[in-house]
């Protein structure tokens, strides 16, 4: 005879299940590579081809030491009056990796612009600049990320209705919606109860539990919500702002919407015989909102630019079936100084520094069951992929050389909460022929010991690469 009965699972391992699994559910968002062709027009096609390899030949990410991705990028614009709109969509595929193919919309809109009139109307999916603390620290609070490159990720504009409202210095944009669409993390799949994946940038939830001093095995369900319901949730919310291209600057907005990971109550059952004890986790994804509010000042002048950023989330109460366990998320509070400057004043070549930390206070999680009267907190460590931290940033360009541009870039990040460090680099050649090359070398390191894995640097150590892409633009 089965027994069957509800699985008290150990905070550790629950962590890492659902800290795993935020970003594995099925979403309507997509992906693409990390070095995207530069813009030189307001309506292009792009045709690119890379190679991304990993520097850890031993045991490479997924086993994939070597991988090669053929790309596309379309982006056009119209500002005609009184109809105009912007369109950028990508799709890319890996030659060598199975199912390892990505397509994305970051902007897809169109513009109405009344007669002899200052203000605009958008409709469809715009990006906006909600937060640039947010923006900058890749956080994925207001905007969906695009995370099939994690570590790269990219903007993905909110969608719905924008109304724009300009004055000499001031500017007032309205946002209303009806449709919600969750950023995609990394590409997996769920076969007989366990995560597959060839992404080097998904991390797999625990195989095994123990239980009475004894491994387990664990197989998962995913209760996958239709489209509809996922995607009807209204969010609302607006951005002021004032001052001119030079001088005092001032930023603030608020946006009530859905948060852009699904949230995952989950239920855990064991079931045990003599011979082949097992433990099935199901997870119930479904929409989650917060509230979120920022405010920023900075001063722009010809060679320099301070800015000081601060961001509130705070999430709402969900309505959760009976029996099943979800977390909750304390309201988190940002805050970001950061300082832009101009290296020399050369005709040929002109570097800029930037410089920026970043501050956290609360948004930890709690994990709640029906019933508890007293629940563990902390369980999942850290909510966002940088919690205290700091950032130097230095990039450049060279004017055109005898029909050639070079474009240079290199970023430090410094992750005191988790003893880690970042450091990505990138270089781009262009030619007047349309031609463009690209390199960049990312690597990790982590101070903790290798079994604890508390945040994004720890869990993805290993993946050290270098890549390579070829682009011609039409």
């Amino acid at each position: 005879m089965r027994l069957l009965k509800t699985l008290k699972m150990p905070m550790c391992w629950l962590a890492l299940l659902v800290g795993s699994v935020a970003h594995a559910v099925p979403s309507l968002s997509t992906s693409f590579p990390s070095l995207t062709p530069q813009s030189r027009s307001l309506d292009e096609l792009s045709v690119s081809v890379g190679e991304e390899s990993f520097l850890n030949r031993e045991s490479p990410p997924k086993h994939h030491a070597d991988s090669t991705r053929l790309s596309t990028r379309l982006r056009t614009r119209s500002d005609g009056k009184p109809i105009g709109g912007l369109l950028e969509i990508g799709a890319s595929f890996d030659t060598a990796v199975e199912k390892q193919t990505s397509f994305e919309v970051p902007e897809a809109h169109l513009l109405w612009t009344p007669h002899e009139s200052r203000q605009r109307v958008f409709a469809g999916r715009k990006r906006e600049s909600w937060s640039e603390l947010d923006s900058y620290w890749t956080l994925g609070l207001s905007q969906p990320l695009n995370r099939f490159d994690s570590l790269r990720p990219s903007e993905q504009g909110l969608t719905g209705i924008f109304g724009e409202f300009n004055w000499d210095n001031a500017q007032l944009i309205l946002f209303g919606s009806a449709i919600y669409i969750p950023e995609q993390g990394p590409n997996y799949e769920l076969q007989d109860g366990k995560f597959h994946t060839n992404n080097a940038w998904f991390s797999e939830p625990a195989d095994r539990v123990v239980l009475v001093s004894k491994g387990t095995p664990l197989r998962y369900r995913i209760e996958t919500p239709t489209v509809g319901s996922v995607i009807q949730h209204a969010s609302g919310g607006f951005i002021f702002r004032t001052g001119g291209p030079q001088g005092f600057r001032t930023q603030t907005s608020y946006v009530k919407k859905p948060r852009n990971q699904l949230s995952l109550p989950f239920q855990g059952v064991l079931v045990t015989d003599s011979l082949n004890p097992e433990a099935s986790v199901t997870i119930f994804p479904q929409v989650a909102y917060h509230n979120l509010a920022s405010l920023e000042f900075s001063h722009h002048a010809k060679t320099s630019a301070f800015r000081l950023s601060g961001l509130a989330d705070i999430s709402d109460s969900e309505r959760i079936a009976p029996g099943l366990t979800w977390q909750t998320y304390e309201p988190l509070y940002l805050v970001s100084p950061s300082v832009d400057f101009q290296l020399g004043s050369g005709e040929n070549y002109v570097p800029w520094i930037r410089l920026g930390t970043l501050h956290s206070i609360g948004g930890e999680a709690t994990l709640v069951s029906k019933g508890s009267v007293k629940p563990e907190q902390n369980p999942f460590g850290a909510r966002t992929m940088y919690r205290q931290a700091a950032s130097l940033e230095w990039r450049g360009r060279f004017a055109r050389v005898k029909g050639w541009s070079v474009e240079h870039g290199l970023r430090w990040i410094e992750e005191f909460s988790e003893r880690g460090s970042v450091l990505m680099t990138d270089l781009r050649l262009a030619t007047r022929e349309n031609w463009q090359f690209g390199i960049y070398a990312d690597f990790l390191a982590s101070r903790l010991p290798e079994d604890e894995n508390p945040g994004f640097i720890s869990r993805f150590r290993g993946n050290d690469r270098v890549g390579a892409l070829l682009t011609y633009v039409f």
